[in-house]
C-alpha cells in the first residue's frame, strides 16, 4: 500500500508528506470500519433504515 503512495509523491517531490500522513490511514480505515459497523447494527440487527430523516432534537 505505501509503494503506489510513494511512487506518486516521488514524481511530485512530496516524499515526506507521503510518510507523515501515512500514519493517519490507519486512523481513517479504523474510523470508517466504526461507522460501518454501526450501520449494519442499525439497519440489520434494529430495523432502523438510513433513507428516512429523523431529527435528532
Amino acid at each position: 500500500m505505501l509503494v503506489p503512495v510513494l511512487v506518486g509523491a516521488v514524481r511530485r517531490g512530496e516524499v515526506g508528506k507521503a510518510l507523515l500522513s501515512y500514519p493517519a490511514f490507519f486512523v481513517l480505515r479504523l474510523l470508517n470500519s466504526a461507522v460501518m459497523f454501526k450501520a449494519i447494527v442499525l439497519e440489520l440487527l434494529l430495523g432502523r433504515s438510513f433513507s428516512t430523516y429523523e431529527k435528532g432534537h
